[in-house]
């Protein structure tokens, strides 16, 4: 095999023609759990989430020497923010090949005493091309004079429309605020309602909080009928307020 000094291989390393690749792969998908506070029932509730996992290496190679970079990825369905990675459980994280690196003292030198002095890039793995999927396109036209909305979704891709709003509402976390108060002090929510240019209706939900131990919470539907759509908001002061808006009537029929 190839033997070179250290001396020889740091001036490699300073050089910026090193080809890189990359790779990944999804080896497994588990359901984890996570609780939260749902705001419209009051409860803390216990919410399924999808965890993919999968291993990732970054490739660096010159003049025949080839330096390999592995770890673990793992994100949460449909979240890029939730990616997270570590090189726990990984059998070699470096691999050196084409080559043996030999110190001043004549020894070869193990690649885990080089990682240290290996450039950022060479274990800088880009998951920008790793693809999590995370818009639903309903009736999209980019050409369309029309507004495209884009809505965010808890553990679901986003949703991606072309249309209008017909309706958009929201309570108030401050009691001072009277008829549109919440009832909860640092809490409150908004609905909104609207129409793709292809006629489905797009009922979006947030819950909003200002306490420091929970989070803002999104959900959305994409419904086909008005009846959906009050299945969606139900009948609380608020939403009848958004049918109000929006001109559609809240009344039920009984025989």
């Amino acid at each position: 095999m190839r033997q070179i000094s250290f001396e020889e291989f740091k001036q490699m390393l300073a050089r910026g023609d090193w080809n890189q690749s990359q790779f990944h792969e999804v080896m497994d998908e588990f359901k984890h759990h996570r609780t939260t506070w749902d705001v419209q029932k009051q409860v803390y509730r216990d919410v399924v989430i999808p965890r993919v996992l999968g291993w990732a290496s970054k490739v660096s190679e010159l003049e025949g020497i080839e330096v390999t970079y592995s770890e673990y990825f793992g994100y949460d369905d449909h979240d890029p923010a939730s990616l997270t990675t570590t090189t726990d459980g990984i059998g070699d994280v470096w691999v050196l090949k084409g080559a043996s690196i030999i110190d001043e003292n004549g020894s070869e030198m193990d690649i885990n005493e080089l990682a240290p002095k290996l450039p950022c890039a060479f274990s800088d793995v880009d998951y920008s091309k790793l693809i999590i999927e995370q818009v639903t396109d309903i009736d999209v036209d980019e050409n369309s004079e029309v507004a495209t909305y884009k809505l965010k979704v808890d553990n679901a891709p986003s949703v991606l429309f072309t249309g209008q709003c017909l309706a958009s509402v929201a309570s108030s976390d401050n009691q001072a605020a009277g008829l549109n108060y919440s009832g909860q002090r640092g809490r409150c929510r908004s609905y909104g309602l609207y129409k793709t240019q292809g006629g489905k209706y797009i009922c979006r939900r947030i819950d909003c909080t200002a306490r420091d131990d929970e989070r803002d919470c999104y959900s959305a539907k994409v419904c086909d009928t008005l009846d959906q759509v009050k299945d969606f908001f139900g009948y609380d002061w608020l939403a009848k307020d958004l049918y109000e808006e929006a001109g559609i009537d809240d009344s039920v029929a009984v025989a």
